[in-house]
């Protein structure tokens, strides 16, 4: 395809931002690092194996669509381009959330799937004062880079309370001791199949703790 050709043509000799997980003498560094992709097909593979793939591929395909090449093309022009990169990876189960609005302007489609920066979480919750279940999701999600799929059909219901109990070696949340933060979690995300460990810190362990205490004090008052 024409349009999926060009963007094939444009990723060689860029580098794009990244970051990836090391683990070294039992603490977790998330390192910025630079990536390149000879090919679009090297980039799928990097979005499959990757925990923070998706992300990184629809960055990189909003900043193909922003190009000055490209911004003088008409819009439909534009929107037939991005269909053509969405369909390759769609025909390898990965969805990107990357429209054209117009001809400046690229977006995500599902804005709570966007890149967040560190601060805005907790920006979000400083501002909106989310309940204890939403602050949870927000800081678990912003910690371990889960996707909304992989958070309610892996995490939640997939063993992620098991993992934590084995870890922990007790059941009763109160006496998880965040100092032995992060704690590893092993996942499948749903999207791709692909098997990866994430890690959840203290700020999500925190939450955790409160929001199993609010679910055990509820289920007291019930009975």
């Amino acid at each position: 395809m024409h349009e999926l050709d060009k963007f094939n043509r444009w990723l060689p000799g860029k580098e794009f931002p990244s970051h990836k997980t090391i683990i070294s003498d039992c603490q977790v560094i998330k390192k910025c690092i630079t990536k390149a992709f000879a090919n679009v097909e090297e980039l799928l593979i990097f979005c499959m194996e990757s925990e923070h793939g998706r992300n990184t591929v629809q960055r990189i395909v909003r900043q193909f669509l922003v190009e000055p090449e490209l911004l003088k093309i008409s819009l439909s022009m534009q929107n037939s381009a991005c269909s053509a990169i969405k369909s390759y990876f769609r025909k390898h189960d990965i969805m990107l959330d990357v429209i054209v609005t117009n001809k400046r302007r690229v977006e995500s489609a599902v804005p709570d799937e966007m890149p967040m920066t560190l601060d805005d979480p907790y920006k979000t919750i400083r501002n909106g004062n989310p309940g204890i279940v939403m602050r949870t999701v927000m800081i678990v999600k912003f910690q371990s880079g889960m996707d909304s799929s992989t958070l309610a059909g892996r995490f939640n219901f997939g063993g992620g309370y098991r993992q934590l109990v084995r870890y922990f070696k007790t059941k009763d949340h109160s006496m998880w001791d965040i100092d032995m933060c992060p704690v590893p979690i092993k996942l499948v995300r749903v999207k791709t199949g692909v098997r990866y460990t994430t890690f959840l810190d203290r700020d999500a362990i925190t939450h955790l703790k409160e929001y199993l205490g609010m679910e055990g004090e509820q289920a007291r008052q019930a009975g």
